[in-house]
């Protein structure tokens, strides 16, 4: 499948090899560190302009719903307001043909975080 507009991350699983097994941090280690399973988070896709900032989060099908501490996450960055205008898209990937649909915008704060 020819690459489809622009790669920032400039690596080719075709001649380079799995990027997930071969360049992904190895969070596991840190697996007995919290309680509860709870682990570290990342940060899918964000991007800044002129002080209104737009954060993606991918899920794949079937698993779009932001959940426990990510919920509560979402809801402290839009709640804080630091820039003018956050907003939070979560984004739907179907992890078989890299398709992207968006599926949900999260300008308003929902609910109370913990």
């Amino acid at each position: 499948m020819p690459a489809l507009g622009f790669n920032p991350m400039r690596w080719d699983c075709q001649t380079q090899g799995c990027f997930n097994k071969k360049c992904r941090p190895k969070i596991e280690v840190f697996a007995e560190c919290f309680p509860r399973r709870i682990n570290f988070g990342d940060v899918d896709g964000s991007i800044e302009i002129n002080g209104y900032e737009l954060k993606l989060e991918w899920k794949n099908t079937g698993h779009a719903d932001i959940k426990g501490g990510q919920r509560a996450t979402v809801t402290r960055y839009l709640n804080k307001q630091r820039l003018p205008k956050p907003e939070i898209m979560l984004a739907i990937q179907d992890a078989t043909d890299g398709a992207v649909a968006p599926a949900d915008w999260y300008p308003e704060p929902t609910g109370k975080a913990a």
